[in-house]
């Protein structure tokens, strides 16, 4: 049989990263003097999962320069990665090492689809030993953000699969609305929205606890190959 591509978003997904995305960004409003305090909950279901550049045009608006813009989210990403350095900062979704590891043992080709910078999604992978799982890394920053579907695409196209023989894990709700765009099967982990919020995807899991690659084989493929 050939095997469906597995294409698998980052942040919220394989890795529970806000804490480290969190740290960096108050660091950014403290430096530049931001009017109040943004809690890491508001964060989290606020910003988390959205681009920096985003972040900055709607806590400043217009009062920042371009220059300035593109200044700060330089420094926000050096902060960035040198949080996910340490352990302290970053952890593994529960229950997402042994998926990873039936695919991969399975035979599936795997391919990360990102909308964060190269260098901080390997920087990711290397400080949890997930590299090895992945048989391309892709990253969306120079790419139109989900919900456009270009990321996961480009992804597709890099292990030689249609679009229509590829399933995706996501955790945010414009990821799962660039999946289906791309015209992918789409599973939703509820690590960051509830299920019942989870509108896009065909199978929207609580956790990863009762999941296994098996489950996969049994997903019908749209004019699977």
């Amino acid at each position: 049989m050939n095997q469906p591509a597995i294409l698998w978003d980052l942040d919220g997904t394989i890795t529970d990263s806000a804490k480290g995305f969190y740290e960096a960004f108050k660091k950014i409003l403290e430096k530049f003097h931001f009017p109040r305090v943004i809690s890491e909950e508001e964060y989290k279901s606020k910003y988390f999962g959205t681009t920096f550049p985003s972040i900055l045009d709607d806590l400043f608006g217009d009062s920042l320069s371009k220059s300035e813009k593109l200044a700060i989210s330089e420094e926000n990403f050096k902060l960035v990665n040198v949080n996910f350095h340490r352990k302290e900062f970053i952890h593994t979704i529960p229950g997402v090492e042994k998926i990873l590891s039936q695919f991969f043992l399975s035979g599936f080709p795997m391919a990360i689809a990102s909308s964060s910078k190269l260098e901080t999604i390997i920087i990711e992978l290397q400080t949890l030993g997930l590299t090895q799982y992945f048989g391309n890394i892709i990253s969306g920053d120079y790419l139109p953000s989900k919900p456009a579907p270009d990321v996961f695409l480009l992804a597709a196209q890099s292990l030689n699969k249609q679009p229509n023989h590829c399933i995706v894990f996501e955790d945010s709700l414009a990821g799962m609305q660039a999946a289906k765009a791309a015209g992918m099967i789409c599973i939703g982990i509820a690590t960051t929205k509830r299920v019942d919020e989870m509108i896009n995807a065909d199978i929207a899991l609580r956790n990863y606890e009762d999941f296994n690659a098996e489950m996969i084989r049994n997903i019908e493929m749209k004019d699977a190959l």
